[in-house]
């Protein structure tokens, strides 16, 4: 089973229609991680074909309570003709998925896997030139054994809001830190927008015993120098204590990896 978004190419809704959309792929055979280990694409669950799904927040049918102005709650998979190297974003225009601007990135919930969980969180990265901000989505999919035959009600809800006080504006990528449970994101804002701004990470904590369901606050951990540049690609090892990033199109011309460490 695998989560992804929508193609970017579009960024965002056009002529009144939704923006991309989330879908999930169960493999015709499910693959146990690690076991045995990938050493080819051949032997890639998607090399065995399987079935594609599309999320339409609202329920399932015949309930016809979705579309624009639903874009939290309960939600339904809409299972999709797929094919081929399938053309998901129209085989979504046309089954009604609910859309949202910019799917970017997208990381499961180690926490929650490992409790037998399926839950998954994704920027929705936002066009800070007309001030839509950008936000961060989590979704949960039942137990991972319902998430797997597509049993559960999934269900998306708000995580962060760009545009706040926080100061997060477009985030674009997302890495769930092993052994904190906190959720790092790289902006990738309009830097000359405005005002001179540039790009941040920012370290989220998770949702905690309060009535809200957003992360209980972040921290603004790293700053560019470089308004040509943005962060991207974020990720930490299994031990949640090394940050692997990239800087693309930075001033000096060349791609740049950096690890970032220090994380307690």
């Amino acid at each position: 089973m695998t989560y992804a978004d929508g193609d970017d190419s579009s960024l965002g809704p056009r002529n009144g229609g939704p923006g991309d959309s989330y879908f999930k792929f169960i493999p015709s055979t499910l693959w146990t991680p690690g076991d045995p280990p990938i050493t080819g694409l051949d032997q890639s669950p998607y090399a065995g074909g399987g079935t594609w799904y599309g999320l339409r927040v609202g329920g399932g049918s015949p309930f016809t309570g979705y579309g624009q102005g639903r874009e939290f709650g309960l939600a339904h998979w809409v299972q999709l003709a797929g094919g081929n190297n399938p053309n998901l974003e129209q085989q979504g225009l046309d089954a009604g998925l609910t859309g949202y601007y910019r799917p970017e990135d997208m990381q499961l919930d180690l926490g929650a896997v490992s409790r037998g969980f399926a839950r998954a969180c994704s920027p929705d990265t936002g066009d800070e030139t007309h001030h839509l901000y950008g936000q961060v989505v989590c979704f949960t999919d039942g137990s991972l054994s319902q998430a797997a035959n597509n049993t559960a009600t999934p269900e998306i809800q708000p995580f962060e809001i760009g545009g706040t006080s926080r100061g997060i504006n477009m985030p674009d990528n997302i890495a769930y830190q092993n052994g904190r449970g906190n959720w790092v994101l790289n902006e990738d804002a309009e830097t000359t927008f405005e005002s001179p701004h540039n790009n941040d990470i920012w370290d989220c904590l998770p949702d905690g015993q309060d009535q809200d369901l957003l992360s209980d606050g972040c921290v603004r951990v790293a700053t560019l120098n470089d308004l040509t540049a943005e962060w991207t690609g974020g990720i930490f090892d299994a031990s949640g204590k090394h940050y692997y990033v990239s800087i693309q199109h930075n001033i000096s011309g060349l791609g740049t990896i950096i690890e970032i460490s220090g994380w307690k």
